[in-house]
């Protein structure tokens, strides 16, 4: 992965799979000790000691669709290129603490990349959830927490806000200007938003998943997401659940995306890229007609 973001939310990901309603992530840019830190922690069901012991091994994962899990693998072998390490502490029925640091100044340290549009897509497939992050750099800080979000969560043109509000609150880490005109403009989009969800609360809305699996977010999954939202949002949809699911056993053809509709049969598209995520919204969601070139599976 040439992004640390997209480790992150393989991270986050797999506390969603874990069953954990309460996920936190700090990340820390420390310039006097020179560390790049990662925190992932979760209160899932937790990882039993004999797995814990091979948990980064790639030959070993819990999942049945497939046999090797290079999630925790890869992260390990990038941190530890870059005069870091990989540490995950566990306990059954308590949760889950994965903390990767990297030297910050390495030469082969990936950037972080886009934190904002992994917090975004991670939001969007967990409304259930309370998700916080942390992200420190040196003396400064910036926080970001979903508690106040649920079910507005599910609205295109909110989650780009949000992205938003995050993207400037990292840079204002910087600079030290204050972002009131987002937060003011966040404040507005949830109370419209919260007036949306009222009136589609009545009716079955149209839905959208997305596989979000290591395979997944390697071939691009967030970028699909991020897409699809913003194609909603550019057409001032708000009557479509976007959500996400883990690894379905389609490796080759992630990214992977389902779209099920109020009495039709799921469709499921193939090597979904941002390019055919928007007419897949347009096409199918909008106009109700099926890309067929694209379906890899239909039930």
């Amino acid at each position: 992965m040439q992004e640390l973001s997209l480790h992150v939310l393989d991270l986050l990901q797999n506390s969603a799979e874990a069953g954990a309603n309460r996920v936190s992530l700090q990340i820390s840019e420390d310039t006097r000790q020179n560390l790049f830190s990662i925190v992932v922690e979760d209160n899932g069901k937790g990882i039993q000691p004999e797995m814990l012991e091979k948990v980064s091994d790639p030959f070993s994962t819990t999942r049945t669709t497939r046999k090797v899990g290079l999630g925790l693998a890869l992260l390990k072998a990038t941190a530890e290129s870059c005069g870091g390490k990989l540490e995950i502490s566990s306990r059954v029925g308590v949760g889950t603490r994965v903390l990767a640091s990297f030297r910050l100044d390495h030469i082969n340290r990936p950037p972080l990349g886009d934190i904002a549009g992994t917090v975004m897509v991670f939001i969007t497939g967990s409304r259930e959830m309370i998700f916080s992050y942390h992200h420190f750099r040196d003396s400064r800080q910036y926080k970001f927490s979903s508690k106040e979000g649920g079910d507005l969560l599910g609205h295109p043109e909110l989650l780009l806000k949000i992205k938003e509000t995050i993207e400037l609150g990292l840079k204002n880490l910087k600079t030290e200007v204050g972002q009131v005109k987002s937060l003011e403009d966040l404040n507005a989009l949830k109370q419209k938003a919260m007036e949306e969800l009222k009136l589609r609360e009545s009716k079955e809305s149209i839905r959208i998943i997305v596989g979000m699996s290591t395979c997944g977010i390697a071939a691009g999954a967030r970028e699909t997401v991020g897409a699809i939202l913003e194609e909603l949002a550019k057409r001032k949809i708000s009557d479509v659940m976007v959500t996400q699911t883990g690894c379905i056993g389609l490796c080759v053809k992630e990214p992977l995306v389902d779209v099920m509709a109020p009495g039709q049969s799921k469709v499921t598209y193939g090597n979904v890229d941002a390019v055919k995520a928007r007419r897949i919204v347009a096409q199918h969601v909008v106009n109700g007609l099926v890309v067929g070139e694209w379906v890899v599976n239909k039930l």
